[in-house]
């Protein structure tokens, strides 16, 4: 059973990626979520509780409701996946369940950027949430990490998993070949619109190309805040920006196939220097060259695998700069989009992440039931190297698994 009070029961993550893999390995799985309805999609569960009104209503009414709902269901293992449900978490633990806490995100760094709290008091929250967030985290059955650098920050806890964001090949080939001689060249962001995210740099870099009329960038996702929408298009940029809102997940392949060129200019903040983008290796996997942000963690992928150019996410010169070489070279842009898209197939992909959290599933439940390990029943076709497992004085085991062998 999979629980969260803030994401919706089909975000991408836990539903398209974990859930989906673990409906295919013959696990039965539930999410409970704030939606409209029960419902079963793709094999998969969904028991709604109701949608908060506030922020402060679902840390503590919704919350609750997500816990007495699976509790109600009895599953064998519990999977959630907000801070705020660390204490439900705890009393399931008490009830001798097993428990899972999945870390989309390094809680301290988050608040830092959290706009309701005053300046003052972003330091210190983040410092209670980081103790409580550990003290409570050691006592689960695992921890299920969205990056290696979250994972190091739990290594008192008995056993952690580095399961990346990687996109699942089989819900996102697009299209690799890019239409050449069309009327436009459009460059794309897909994600959260918002300041951190680089949407006002990379709509600025749009008036920077003025002497280029064919050029466009589309825009797709939902601003935070709405009042931040209000500032966007009043940047001389969005005359030539096409807005397109809010699209679904699965619906991102075909946008791609209409763009030459994906862009992930994320600011330099600290939350975000070696975060894993999953728009980045959407972009990829359909054969775009990305401009992406020069971070060195982020460099290591696009300039090692030479698949786009990395620019200084503050400055809209540069964001433009890398636009118009692009622009003006197709060989160029048809090569690195390969090299991407070939790098994804070989390494950056969810395929590759599905087998950790598989192993860990098989592990959890070898240890009450007695049943073989996953590792005994996967396929050899398909190889996955397995790097070697560390026991250190607390116990703790980190796992990883890459696709590539030679990395």
């Amino acid at each position: 059973m999979h629980l969260s009070s803030v994401h919706p029961p089909f975000d991408p993550r836990i539903f398209h990626k974990e859930a989906s893999s673990l409906v295919e390995a013959g696990y039965h799985v539930v999410i409970v979520a704030p939606h409209t309805r029960d419902e079963e999609v793709e094999g998969v569960r969904v028991k709604a509780v109701p949608r908060p009104g506030s922020r402060v209503k679902r840390m503590l009414a919704t919350a609750w409701q997500v816990w007495r709902v699976g509790l109600s269901e009895r599953a064998q293992l519990y999977h959630f996946h907000d801070p705020e449900l660390l204490f439900a978490g705890l009393v399931l633990k008490a009830l001798g369940r097993r428990v899972i806490y999945d870390v989309h995100e390094d809680l301290p760094k988050t608040f830092q950027i959290k706009e309701y709290l005053p300046g003052t008091l972003r330091r210190w929250a983040g410092r209670v949430a980081n103790l409580v967030e550990k003290m409570g985290a050691s006592k689960f059955d695992a921890i299920v990490a969205a990056t290696d650098d979250i994972a190091g920050n739990f290594r008192n806890c008995r056993t952690v998993v580095t399961v990346r964001n990687y996109p699942r090949l089989s819900h996102l080939m697009a299209r690799a070949n890019r239409e050449l001689n069309r009327r436009k060249f459009r460059c794309a962001y897909v994600g959260a619109l918002s300041e951190p995210r680089g949407v006002s740099e990379m709509v600025d870099s749009m008036a920077l190309l003025n002497d280029l009329e064919d050029v466009e960038l589309i825009l797709c996702g939902s601003f935070s805040p709405p009042a931040f929408e209000f500032e966007v298009r009043q940047l001389d940029g969005f005359r030539r920006t096409d807005y397109r809102g809010w699209i679904d997940p699965l619906a991102v392949p075909n946008l791609l196939g209409e763009v030459d060129v994906g862009l992930v200019c994320i600011q330099p903040e600290d939350q975000y220097l070696t975060s894993l983008p999953t728009k980045l290796f959407e972009y990829m996997l359909a054969g775009l060259p990305v401009v992406a942000s020069n971070f060195p963690f982020w460099r290591e992928i696009v300039e090692a695998n030479h698949c786009g150019i990395c620019v200084d996410p503050q400055e809209p010169v540069e964001i433009a700069e890398a636009i118009r070489y692009l622009y003006g070279h197709p060989e160029a842009r048809v090569e690195m989009g390969s090299n991407g898209r070939n790098a994804v197939l070989r390494q950056f992909n969810w395929e590759s992440q599905s087998k950790v959290l598989l192993t860990l599933y098989a592990e959890l439940f070898q240890s009450k039931t007695g049943r073989p390990s996953l590792e005994q029943t996967l396929p050899e076709s398909n190889p996955v190297e397995k790097a070697p497992v560390s026991l250190g004085p607390n116990r703790q085991v980190i796992t990883r698994i890459e696709a590539d062998s030679n990395r």
